[in-house]
């Protein structure tokens, strides 16, 4: 699924993914986030999307950096 100016579009057809089957909140890669089960209008084809915001990407990412140099400079006290 990719985010077009109107919404998701379709990996398939590029048609409108308008249609919202199930939402729930759900937890991915240790990131409150929100599940959709989605089906496209033209292709029919069913998808399930992650939405998560920038804001949880940039935590996530320094969390990360952390966590490598934290392994690095263990390794150079070795």
């Amino acid at each position: 699924m990719r985010t077009g100016a109107n919404g998701v579009t379709c990996p398939k057809c590029a048609g409108d993914c308008d249609s919202v089957k199930d939402s729930r909140p759900t937890s991915f890669l240790g990131a409150q986030t929100v599940r959709r089960r989605r089906v496209c209008s033209s292709c029919g084809l069913r998808e399930t999307t992650y939405e998560i915001t920038d804001t949880q990407i940039a935590t996530m990412r320094r969390e990360i950096a952390a966590d490598i140099i934290r392994s690095l400079l263990e390794d150079m006290t070795k």
